[in-house]
């Protein structure tokens, strides 16, 4: 099968009606919540300048301190590094760690948040749907089995230019053919406002991964998180 052959239909409203999605947006109202705190307080080394790695460990090790008073009794940590293991020639494959996985065994909730810098930027557009980033989900690296996960970009340049930038580059036919795209019932990429978690996220994505055995549909809810010059800015914050 080639993905021009790709043939998908829509997830189910019966999947909706059983999707933990008052956990979920706790979860994330809390990780956005906690990232603008940090922000606002001006915390040492979390700032543009930092590498992705340092933002999203840091942010992680404060929300392991803050769950339990919204709530929360899963665990925040890095999803496990996972594989394919090929038994002809005895080697791993597909090998993958998310930057930071909510699990919770009680509400049966399990969501993975894979962040990136983003800029107008075509290597940084690229990085964030690309191998490295939302292609991690639409290929089971990350969020196997799983019908729902997150894209979060990190934004310290002009907040809306950036964003139509991402939204142009996603829409484009090459881009969705190597996304699986399934389009909105109008033909659109996306699903601006979210579907999913209108309160939270941006825009919503849909991914077939009909290429993916035994794999169905997956959404990818957009979220962005603001610093530096992004809410230095009055303009640029209230965008």
């Amino acid at each position: 099968m080639t993905k021009k052959n790709l043939v998908s239909a829509p997830l189910s409203e019966d999947w909706r009606k059983v999707f933990p999605f008052e956990d979920t947006s706790t979860v994330v109202g809390l990780l956005q919540d906690t990232w603008n705190d940090l922000i606002s307080k001006r915390v040492p080394k979390f700032d543009p300048s930092s590498k992705e790695p340092h933002l999203t460990e840091f942010l992680r090790a404060v929300l392991k301190n803050r769950k339990a008073a919204v709530g929360l009794t899963g665990n925040f940590g890095a999803e496990e590094l996972d594989s394919d293991a090929d038994l002809l020639t005895g080697s791993l494959s597909n090998r993958g760690r998310a930057d930071i996985r909510y699990f919770s065994d009680r509400t049966v909730v399990d969501l993975t948040f894979e962040f990136k810098k983003l800029s107008e930027k075509q290597s940084s557009l690229k990085s964030y749907y690309g191998d490295s980033g939302m292609m991690r989900f639409v290929t089971g690296k990350y969020s196997r089995d799983k019908p729902l996960a997150f894209m979060v970009g990190l934004v310290d340049t002009d907040f809306p230019k950036c964003y139509g930038a991402l939204k142009v580059a996603i829409a484009k036919s090459k881009t969705k053919l190597e996304l699986e795209l399934v389009e909105s019932v109008g033909g659109q990429a996306f699903y601006e406002p979210s579907r999913e978690l209108p309160k939270h996220a941006h825009f919503d994505t849909e991914h077939s991964r009909a290429t993916v055995p035994n794999q169905s549909n997956l959404v990818i809810c957009h979220l962005f998180l603001l610093y530096g010059a992004a809410v230095s800015s009055p303009a640029l914050a209230a965008a």
